[in-house]
Formats: C-alpha cells, structure tokens, sequence
C-alpha cells in the first residue's frame, strides 16, 4: 500500500518543531487512527551524507531502546528520497520551554524530572547507546508528568559506527561535557554531565558555564569552578544541589555514572522523606505558583519536624541542619527560632570545651585550663600564618563574598573528632555569643517544639569570651574542616563556624588530596573567610 510513497499513510495537521538537521510535524496515522510525531529532513540538507547518516543513527538507535522514559519510534523510511520518522507524538511541553516560562523549577520537581531521565540513560547505556545531547530542549513533558527522552541523532552506539561531524564538536555548547570537546573517550558517564548541567539549570535559571562565544563557553566547561545551585538560589535542597555538583565533576574517573546516581537520588529521597511521582511534574506544569509554594510549605513542615526529633534524642547537629534546610525555604515560628538559639549555643559550648564531663563546672575548669595551656604554648612557640593561606576578614553582612582560591597543603594525618554539624550562622549571630555561652539544654519529648515546656535551663558564671565567625570555601568541595582537633562539618553546605576570639588550629582534610594545615585568628564580631585549593596527591609510580 502506497509503496511509491509510504508518507500518503500519514496525514500533516501542523509543524510542532523544527532544527537545524529537520522538521517535525503532528500527523494522523491513517491506519492505525492515532497521532504521531513526523520527522522528516530539511529539503536542503539531503545532498549531506552526514546529515543523512546522523538521521538513520537516530532511528537505529531509538529502535534499540523501549523505555517508558524514551521517546518512541514507529517507523522509518524514506519517501521520494527524503527520509522521515514516525514516532510518539508527545502532548506537553519541552523543558526548555518550562525552564523559559518559569525561570527555576522547585526541587522536588527537580528531583523528579533527575530520576526519569537517569531511568532512561540507564535502559540506553545499558544497550551501549550513549546519548551525548541531552539538553532541556531533548527532554519532553507530558500532561501526567512522564518525561521522555528525544532527539539520539548524534547517539554513539557501541561496536557500530558512530556519527561524527568534520570540523565542529558533538552536542550543544553549554551542555557538552569535557571528555568530549577534549575528543576523549566518551563513556556512559558523559551524558551524566550534561544531565548535571540541566538539573543546576532548573535549580537555578542559569547555566553553569557560559559566555559571549562557543569557545568561550568550551573554555569554561574545562577549566572553571561554578558556586553550587544552592549559592544561586537559597530555595534548593542542600542535598539534591550537592547530587547535581557531583554530576558536574570534571574528572570522568570520578564522576558517577547513571546507575550509582539513581541509586543515591533514590536512597536519599526515601532517607529524607521526599516523596516523587509524575503528579509533581503535573501539578508544576499545570499550575506553578500553587506547586511552588505547597512545595515550600511541604519542606519546612517536613525538616521542622526531623529537627524536633532530632532533638528529642539529643541529636543538636542533626537537628540545626534540618532547621537550616527549613530555613531556606519559610520562616520559622518563633517557638523554632528559640530551639535554634538554644541548640546552636549548646552545640558550639560542647565543641569549644572538647570534653564530656558531667557538670558545667567541671566543663568550666578544664575550659580555664586548656586556654591558659594553648596560649603559653602560642607564646612559646608562636606559628606563623602560611603566606600560601588569604585570610580576609569582613562583617557577617559580606559572607556571601568568596575570597580567591589559594593552591596549598601538607600531608599529615587525620585528626579524629566531633562528627556534628554547626549551627547556621544567623542562629549565632542571633545569639550573640554562640561559642561563649556554658548555658546547657534539655529538651523533653514530645513538647520539644515549645521551649517553655522543655526541662529547664540551667547556667554557670564562667564570662562569655568574645566571639566571631569563620567560613570556609574549598576546591574541590566536600572537603571537611578540623578547627582545634575537631570536626566541624563538611564544605560547601557549611555555615559560618562561631569561634572564639584568637588563634585557632585549622586543617581541610579530603581523600586522595593533601590534608591542609594553618591557623586563622578571629576578631570578635566580624567574620573571617578563606578560600582554599587543596594540592592532589601524587600518584608513586614505578619503572617496569
């Protein structure tokens, strides 16, 4: 049946898209009485074998794949010398087009949208199909919220011949990995990058690296270090902004792959409480403002109360971190801001005083003893401040500022402490003196959230010293920071560190890196900030 020409099967209602390689069009299938999506190449492209060639990679490899979250292929063909593809015609709208009409997309949203397309990449690189152009622009939504992948023009099909176009790099600019304009080994993990590249965009707004040209863009893509979603837009998941930091790892050694970021996106989901589904997207697409705002609602609630337990079982760290994370989201009672102030000064006393003792006096004499031990020792064996180490000290208002990085490090060994977190800087400023404090806290269950009906209160007489804040940024991130011996969280979702006045012993400590060793003095109200490069360790080779 109309073998002269197998388009007469399908009937063109309108154009829905069109690129540089072809034009898509909505069509009835005659036969089978549905709607399809028809591609066909650009009249004035059919004398390119290249283009030819990347079109048929297309449909080979779409037809190599069945996934709910890949888009479908029917057909394949030529007619008249022009070939065509018959695919699913998706009812919705592209990423691309979301991410322009709403600027950001919220995180849960986001999560979503991270966990369907890793779906996807999964099916195809599991078949040796990677995609290499995944974009917002190649990513469809429909109505019920299920996303699609599209557009495989340029897929490299393991073992087969793969599309390479003269002169020019595969893939749009701003989402290419650096493997790839680098014309390295493309692997799996490749299209993991431009999947972080989308995610940061729909956390954000904005791409990662960008500028005026494509090679300036490429340049960015290779060298350059972008502040986390979470330092662009406050109302981001610290967790799901550190999943999307991974994604965008340089290095393919150690940038996961598609499976083991599913894995995670999915254990911490269910870890935290998050709930996922379609009807996130749905609800977002369908109306935004409503989704957005029952979202925000939806986290406070959901990390008050992790914090609340948290606090039932005496867990201070855990539960600043979820009032932290609420925080960014809404405004907290009042009730909750009492718990934060009470938690942050507790949580800095019991890292400042080092000890477990069991009465505030004692705490308070062994306090006397080891400052009146560390000055002596400062006075005898003063350290100088490593010309390798900026300091740069600003009030708490400028802490958004980041200083230049510094490359620097020495190898020495770890030093255990304290795995807590610290409280968010706003609770120790609002204190006023977080670290000087020995006030301790008890907070009974279940009535944690009112802190009047909490256990009572109790304080010494010990002087509160002079307190200031000390933060830290690192590259490369996820680096943890000692402060005297101790642990005092992990970089880039740290707060500002409430210490007290004076010099204190620093060290940045991350795996396969050169641990960091220096001091920093602070100023009593003003906060001190560094930013620092950590040195790679190097690899001992021998000679065969």
């Amino acid at each position: 049946m109309n073998a002269d020409n197998p388009l007469l099967r399908y009937k063109i209602r309108k154009k829905i898209g069109t690129g540089g390689m072809a034009s898509v069009f909505l069509a009835n299938d005659t036969v089978l009485h549905r709607e399809v999506a028809l591609k066909m190449v650009h009249p004035h492209l059919l004398h390119q074998p290249e283009t030819l060639k990347r079109f048929a990679n297309e449909a080979r490899a779409i037809a190599a794949l069945s996934h709910e979250n890949i888009i479908k292929i029917f057909d394949f063909g030529e007619a008249r010398s022009r070939p065509f593809i018959v695919m699913e015609y998706i009812d919705g709208i592209t990423l691309e087009d979301l991410i322009a009409r709403e600027g950001t997309i919220p995180s849960i949203v986001t999560a979503e949208i991270a966990f369907q397309v890793l779906s996807g990449l999964i099916c195809a690189h599991g078949k040796g199909i990677y995609h290499r152009d995944i974009k917002p622009g190649n990513i469809l939504i429909d109505r019920g919220g299920r996303v699609r992948i599209t557009d495989f023009g340029i897929a490299y099909l393991v073992n087969k011949e793969s599309v390479t176009l003269t002169g020019s790099f595969l893939g749009s600019p701003h989402y290419i990995s650096p493997e790839q304009v680098s014309n390295r080994t493309v692997q799996a993990n490749s299209d993991v990058f431009s999947l972080g590249v989308v995610l940061y965009q729909c956390l954000t707004g904005s791409v990662p690296f960008n500028a005026d040209t494509p090679h300036g863009v490429i340049h960015e893509i290779l060298t350059a270090d972008q502040p986390g979603p979470s330092v662009k837009n406050a109302h981001v998941l610290l967790w799901l902004a550190d999943l999307v930091e991974s994604c965008l790892i340089k290095e393919t050694s150690k940038r996961p792959g598609s499976r083991d970021l599913l894995t995670r996106l999915t254990s911490t989901c269910r870890t935290e409480s998050i709930r996922t589904g379609s009807d996130r997207i749905a609800a977002f697409v369908g109306n935004p403002a409503e989704a957005r705002a029952a979202e925000a609602e939806e986290i406070v609630t959901l990390y008050c109360e992790k914090a609340h337990a948290a606090l039932r079982v005496r867990q201070t760290a855990a539960a600043l971190r979820a009032f932290e994370q609420a925080s960014r989201f809404g405004t907290l009672p009042s009730a909750d801001r009492k718990l934060i102030d009470r938690a942050a000064r507790h949580s800095a006393m019991r890292r400042g005083l080092l000890i477990g003792g069991s009465t505030v006096i004692g705490a308070g004499i062994l306090f006397y003893i080891g400052g009146v031990l560390f000055n002596r020792s400062l006075q005898q064996h003063p350290v100088a401040v490593s010309p390798a180490i900026e300091q740069r000290v600003d009030t708490p208002a400028h802490m958004d500022e980041e200083p230049p990085f510094k490359r620097t490090g020495q190898p020495l060994p770890v030093i255990p402490g304290d795995t807590g977190a610290i409280p968010s800087a706003e609770a120790a400023a609002e204190n006023g003196h977080g670290v000087a404090s020995t006030e301790t806290i008890a907070v009974s269950a279940p009535d944690s959230r009112h802190p009047e009906s909490a256990a009572p209160v109790t304080s010494n007489s010990v002087a509160a010293p002079a307190t200031g804040f000390f933060k830290c940024f690192t590259n490369p991130p996820w680096v943890t920071i000692y402060i005297d011996g101790i642990e005092r969280g992990t970089t880039p979702t740290l707060s500002a560190i409430p210490l007290s006045s004076g010099r204190h012993m620093l060290r940045l400590v991350r795996k396969e890196f050169i641990a960091f060793d220096d001091t920093v003095t602070i100023v009593p109200a003003e906060t001190a900030m560094v930013r620092i490069r950590l040195n790679p360790e190097r690899k001992e080779t021998t000679a065969p």
